[in-house]
C-alpha cells in the first residue's frame, strides 16, 4: 500500500473457508473486463498479492493513492512499492495471512498530494480448485473522518477532564448503567480513590448501600430527566467533614433517551456568612443569583424591589413583572402579624443602625399557602457608607419550623398517650399557682393511678397495656373541663390540674366522677377489663405552696388511697405525711431485714373443721424490727408489694418453709401439707416453676405436700391470665389456692376457668358468724361459691367451737385461726406435731 505512521493490526481469529476454484473459461466473454473496470470505480483501494507477495492486481484508487501506473506495480512486492520499512509492519501479517487468517489493521498513509490519512486494511486469503492459498485480497478503507471524531472527542475529553480538575468542589460523570464515566480530582480526594480505580464502577459500590439507599429514589428522578439539588455531608478519607450542595443534572443522547447524569457538588461550609461576606461578594451574586437555591431580592433606598429572582419566583409565586417596583406594603406577602418584624429589620438596615438582620417570617404564597421562609439581610453601601440598596436572600424553612415544632411536642409530651408530660405539667403548675395567688382561688392537683395495671401488663402483654393506657388517657380528657390539665407522668400514673377550685370538696367531687368513669369495663381485643383507680388530692394554698410539694403531696395522699383498699380518694394531710415517711423508712429497713436475721416464720395449724384433726400448717413471716418491734405482716407485705420486693421476700419464705419441713421429716415428723402465700409478681417470674422444682429436688418435701395460696388483691383483674401459670405448676404436682375469696376485686367469672385445688374465705367473714343472720348468709353463700371452684373450702379467721361447727355443717372442710391454733415458732410448732403424731409414732406414719 502506502507508507504509514502507525500501524494497529488484529487476528480476527478464523480462517477463511476455501472458495470453490475459479473456471475462467466458464465464465462468459468479457467477465474478466467487467469485473475490473467495476472494481476500478471502487473508491477504495483493492489490491491482490499471489504467494509470492507479489502485485497480482490493483484498482485505480490503489495507483491513484500512490500516483503509480500499473506496469509500476505488477509485479513488484510491496517493499519495491512502497519502501523497505513496510516489510517490518506487515511481515507478521502476510505470515498469518498466509496461513488462511484473515488480518485487519489500521495505519495512517501518506497520498501523492502529501495528505496523511488513516486507513483500516483487511487481508483475506484466496484459494485455488485444490483449497491451497494462491493469494490474498487486500482492501482498504478511508477511516480518517472516524479517526478525527474519535481525536476530537478524547480532546474534548480531555479538555472536560482539566475543566473538572479545575473546580475546587468534587464532580461526576456517570451513565445510565450507574457507573462513573468521569471524576475530577476533588472527587478522587473525596473518596481516596483514583479515576482507574473509579471507572466502571457503579454508584453503589462507591458511596455503600446505606447512602445509596438514600439517594436513589432522587437519582431515579434525574434518570427521568429532572435537575435536582440537595445538601450532603461530605466525609473525606481522612475523617474531616463539609457540607456540599450537589447538583444533579441529568444528560440526554440524540435521541432524547436519559444518558446519565452529571452531579456537581458545592462547597457550602460558609454559607452561614454569607451575610458577612456580601459587600465584597456582591458581584458573584448577582452573576449567579439564578442559580443559587435561595430566592434573591433586592431593595431600593426607598424599599421597592429592584430584583427579584427565579427562585424568589417559585419560592412565592409571584411573577418578576409583578414584584419588581412594589414595597412590602404593596401586597400581601409577609403574613400581617409578623410584617412589623421585618419591616423593622429593614428600617435599622437603611439607618444604618444595623448591618445585617435574620428575621424568620410567616409569607404568603401567592396561592394563599402560608410559609415560613428565612430572611437574611444586609446593606450593600458605597465607599463612602452611601446605602445602594438591601439585599435579601430568603428560603422555605417550612420543613424545619414543622420538625422542631414535632420535637417541641415529642419534649413535652407523652408519646404513648399524646397527653403532656412532667415537663410541661411542671410550667402549668406554675401558672396555675401564680393565677391562685392574683385571683384568690385555689389549685387542685390529682394524683392518678391505676389499681391492678401492672397485672395487666404483665399477663396479657405490653400491647394490652399501651391499649389501656390510651384509653384511659381518652376517657380522662373527655370527663374534665377545656381549662383543666390532663398529663401522664409515666407507667400508670395521670396527674390533673384543677384550677378555679373555691372550696376543695370540689376536687373531691370530680374525683368521684372519675373513680366512677374508671370503673366501666373496658373492651380491648375481645378481652374484658375491669379496671379502678386511686386518686390522691392536694391544695394549693392550704397544702403546700410550691409546685413541687403540691406534686409530692398529691404523691402521698395517692398512696393512702391504695392502703384504704385502692379504688377510692384520698385528700392530703400532714398524718399522711408523716405516714409516708415512716413507711419509707420501712421500705428501706425492710431490704435488709433478711440478711441481717429480723425475719422469722410463724406457723398456723390448719384443722379439719368435724374432726378437729390438722390437716396442714399456713406459714407467714413475721417481722421483729429492732426499734419499732413486730410489724404486722399485712403492712409490711404490702409495702414489699408496692415496691417490688415481695418477689425476694416470697422466695426467701417459700425456701424456708420447705427448709423446716425438710428438718422436721429427717426427725420423724410428717407435715401433712404446707401452705404458702406468694405474690402474682412472684408466679410471673419466668424461673419460677423451675426455682421450685428445684427446692423440692433438693428433699425439701415432696411436690404434693406443697400448695401456694395466692391473694385475689394480688392477682388483680387479670387474674384468669393466671391460667398457664397454674397449669404449669400442677403439672409439676403442686397445688393452688386462692387467698382472700370474696374480699378481693375479682370477678366470678375470672375464677371460672381456674384450676384451682381450695380458696381461702377471707377471715373478716366469720368473725360475727354465727352471731349475725346477715353475715351468716353471706358466709353459706361464699362456701357454696367456694366449692364451685374448688374441692376444698378453708376458712380464716375461726375462733371459737360454734363458728367451727357452723362453718362444718355447711360444707367449710377446714379451718384456719385461733380455734385451730394460734401462730407459732419452729419449736413450738414442731412440739405440736410431735405431740399430735405421737412421738416416735411419727417416724411410722411418715414411712
Amino acid at each position: 500500500m502506502a507508507d504509514g505512521k502507525t500501524l494497529k493490526s488484529k487476528n480476527e481469529g478464523r480462517k477463511v473457508v476455501p472458495t470453490a476454484p475459479r473456471i475462467v473459461s466458464e465464465s462468459p466473454p468479457g467477465t474478466e473486463e467487467r469485473l475490473r473496470r467495476l472494481v476500478d470505480n471502487i473508491p477504495e483501494p483493492v489490491a491482490y498479492l499471489d504467494t509470492q507477495r507479489r502485485y497480482v492486481f490493483v484498482n485505480q484508487a490503489f495507483l491513484d493513492l500512490r500516483g503509480l501506473t500499473r506496469e509500476q506495480v505488477y509485479g513488484r512486492s510491496p517493499v519495491d512499492v512502497m519502501g523497505p520499512g513496510v516489510n517490518l509492519h506487515f511481515q507478521p501479517l502476510w505470515d498469518q495471512a498466509l496461513r488462511g487468517e484473515t488480518q485487519t489493521y489500521e495505519r495512517q498513509v501518506t497520498n501523492v498530494r502529501g495528505e496523511t490519512r488513516w486507513i483500516r486494511g483487511r487481508m483475506v486469503p484466496d484459494y485455488d480448485r485444490a483449497g491451497r492459498i494462491c493469494g490474498v485480497y487486500v482492501v482498504a478503507t478511508d477511516i480518517n473522518e472516524i479517526k478525527e471524531v474519535a481525536a476530537l472527542r478524547e480532546r474534548r475529553e480531555r479538555e472536560l477532564r482539566l475543566l473538572m480538575d479545575s473546580m475546587n468542589s468534587p464532580a461526576a460523570s456517570v451513565g445510565a448503567d450507574m457507573r462513573y464515566r468521569m471524576v475530577n480530582l476533588a472527587f478522587e480526594e473525596w473518596c481516596g480513590k483514583n479515576i482507574s480505580e473509579l471507572r466502571g464502577k457503579r454508584v453503589p459500590e462507591v458511596v455503600g448501600d446505606e447512602r445509596w439507599q438514600e439517594i436513589e429514589p432522587y437519582i431515579r428522578r434525574v434518570l427521568a430527566g429532572e435537575a435536582l439539588t440537595m445538601e450532603r455531608l461530605l466525609v473525606y478519607p481522612d475523617g474531616h467533614q463539609r457540607w456540599m450542595s450537589v447538583t444533579y443534572t441529568p444528560r440526554f443522547d440524540e435521541a432524547g433517551n436519559s444518558d446519565g447524569y452529571f452531579a456537581v457538588a458545592s462547597d457550602i461550609h460558609e454559607q452561614k456568612l454569607v451575610e458577612q461576606q456580601l459587600r465584597r461578594a456582591n458581584w458573584m451574586l448577582l452573576s449567579h443569583m439564578e442559580n443559587t437555591p435561595l430566592a434573591v431580592m433586592e431593595w431600593d433606598r426607598d424599599g421597592r424591589l429592584i430584583r427579584w429572582s427565579s427562585q424568589a419566583e417559585h419560592l412565592l409565586g409571584w411573577s418578576q413583572e409583578q414584584a419588581l417596583g412594589a414595597t412590602l406594603r404593596d401586597w400581601r406577602l409577609v403574613y400581617e402579624q409578623d410584617a412589623p418584624q421585618l419591616q423593622t429589620a429593614l428600617e435599622l438596615l437603611r439607618s444604618g443602625a444595623e448591618h445585617r438582620a435574620t428575621v424568620l417570617t410567616r409569607n404568603y404564597h401567592r396561592d394563599g399557602q402560608l410559609i415560613w421562609c428565612e430572611w437574611y439581610n444586609s446593606c450593600l453601601r458605597d465607599e463612602k457608607g452611601k446605602l445602594i440598596s438591601i439585599l435579601t436572600l430568603a428560603q422555605d424553612v417550612s420543613a424545619r419550623i414543622e420538625a422542631e415544632a414535632r420535637l417541641q411536642h415529642l419534649a413535652t409530651h407523652d408519646a404513648l398517650t399524646g397527653l403532656p408530660n412532667r415537663l410541661l405539667l411542671t410550667e402549668r403548675l406554675h401558672q396555675a399557682i401564680a393565677n391562685a395567688r392574683r385571683s384568690g382561688e385555689r389549685v387542685a392537683v390529682l394524683f392518678i393511678d391505676l389499681d391492678g395495671f401492672k397485672n395487666v401488663n404483665d399477663t396479657l402483654g405490653h400491647r394490652m397495656g399501651d391499649a389501656l393506657l390510651r384509653e384511659v388517657g381518652q376517657r380522662l380528657h373527655l370527663a374534665l373541663r377545656e381549662s383543666d390539665f390532663l398529663a401522664r407522668l409515666g407507667g400508670d400514673e395521670f396527674m390533673i390540674v384543677l384550677e378555679l377550685i373555691s372550696e376543695g370538696e370540689d376536687a373531691g367531687t370530680v374525683a368521684e366522677k372519675l373513680l366512677e368513669l374508671m370503673r366501666e369495663p373496658v373492651r380491648i381485643d375481645g378481652h374484658e377489663l375491669q379496671i379502678s383507680a386511686s386518686i390522691g388530692i392536694a391544695l394549693f394554698p392550704d397544702d403546700c405552696d410550691s409546685p413541687e410539694a403540691l406534686l409530692k403531696n398529691a404523691d402521698v395522699a395517692m398512696y393512702r388511697a391504695k392502703e384504704l383498699g385502692k379504688n377510692t380518694y384520698q385528700f392530703f394531710s400532714s398524718d399522711l405525711a408523716e405516714q409516708r415517711l415512716g413507711d419509707v423508712a420501712l421500705e428501706a429497713a425492710l431490704k435488709k431485714a433478711v440478711e441481717r436475721g429480723e425475719l422469722t416464720l410463724a406457723f398456723h395449724p390448719v384443722r379439719e373443721a368435724e374432726t378437729g384433726r390438722m390437716s396442714g400448717v399456713l406459714v407467714e413471716p413475721v417481722w421483729m424490727h429492732p426499734q419499732l418491734g413486730l410489724v404486722p405482716p399485712e403492712r409490711f407485705l404490702a409495702l414489699a408489694e408496692h415496691t417490688g420486693y415481695i418477689v425476694l421476700l416470697g422466695e426467701w419464705l417459700l425456701s424456708q418453709a420447705l427448709g423446716r419441713c425438710r428438718l422436721w421429716g429427717e426427725r420423724g415428723l410428717w407435715v401433712p401439707r404446707l401452705l404458702v402465700n406468694v405474690s402474682a409478681r412472684q408466679l410471673r417470674q419466668a424461673h419460677f416453676p423451675d426455682q421450685v422444682a428445684l427446692w423440692l429436688g433438693g428433699g425439701e418435701g415432696p411436690p404434693g405436700q406443697l400448695c401456694l395460696a395466692l391473694s385475689e388483691d394480688s392477682a388483680g383483674h387479670a387474674i384468669y391470665a393466671l391460667k398457664p401459670l397454674i397449669e404449669a405448676l400442677h403439672a409439676r404436682g403442686l397445688q393452688f389456692a386462692l387467698d382472700g375469696f370474696g374480699a378481693g376485686r375479682c370477678s366470678l367469672d375470672d375464677f371460672r376457668h381456674l384450676p384451682l385445688d381450695a380458696v381461702f374465705i377471707d377471715a373478716g367473714f366469720a368473725a360475727e358468724a354465727p352471731v349475725d343472720p346477715r353475715d351468716a348468709n353471706i358466709l353459706e353463700g361464699l362456701i357454696t361459691l367456694g366449692r364451685a371452684f374448688a374441692p376444698e373450702v378453708i376458712a380464716k379467721g375461726v375462733a371459737t367451737p360454734e363458728q367451727c361447727a357452723f362453718l362444718a355443717a355447711r360444707g367449710c372442710g377446714q379451718v384456719v385461726g385461733r380455734y385451730a391454733g394460734r401462730g407459732m415458732n419452729e419449736t413450738e410448732f414442731a412440739e405440736v406435731l410431735r405431740r399430735e403424731q405421737g412421738g416416735a409414732g411419727a417416724r411410722e406414719v411418715k414411712r
